[in-house]
């Protein structure tokens, strides 16, 4: 992950992901390991993700768990496996956790639809704004250029229609902008 950002959708977008205008929507760039290599490749893709799909799934590994069904999933963190404790507790969309099957991590991930990929210039900065109902991504890159995408979501994607050379040293744009 290199950068996200909260959002509202523009109703075009909002339409094509089966959602209001009124939902939150998380913008993220991806990109390869960066830690993994000395020059880290410039792939990566600008994807969205529905905030209420992504609560449902947290919702989802909370009430398994709490019904004693598989282990914690932080082997990675806690250096063994962990079941989960079963325990009477409803979980509803404002649970907000008990001492128990703490902390709790997770396998399935949740799917995003991937707007736009770059296979030239990393993107590193994300945000957003909704103009005539469109969601306009801006989105920094590596070399310092501000790429602005229409995002219309499926089955279209996203659509750059400027770049603008922000830095003239080549300087990345951070991904708060």
């Amino acid at each position: 992950l290199q950068a996200a950002y909260l959002s509202k959708p523009g109703e075009v977008l909002a339409r094509s992901l089966n959602i209001t205008a009124k939902d939150d929507v998380l913008f993220a760039i991806f990109s390869k390991g960066q830690k993994q290599y000395h020059h880290p490749p410039d792939d990566s893709a600008l994807c969205i993700f529905p905030i209420r799909a992504i609560n449902a799934q947290i919702k989802e590994r909370l009430q398994s768990c709490y019904q004693g069904e598989g282990n914690l999933e932080l082997n990675w963190l806690l250096g063994k496996d962990v079941q989960c404790t079963k325990a009477p507790v409803p979980i509803d969309d404002n649970f907000c956790g008990l001492d128990i099957n703490q902390p709790l991590g997770g396998s399935i991930p949740v799917e995003g639809v991937t707007l736009y990929t770059s296979s030239r210039d990393r993107m590193t900065s994300v945000t957003s704004y909704v103009y005539n109902g469109y969601s306009v991504v801006f989105v920094g890159t590596k070399s310092g250029r501000l790429k602005k995408i229409r995002a219309d979501g499926p089955p279209h994607g996203g659509i750059q229609y400027e770049m603008v050379p922000i830095f003239k040293d080549g300087s990345h744009i951070l991904r708060d902008m």
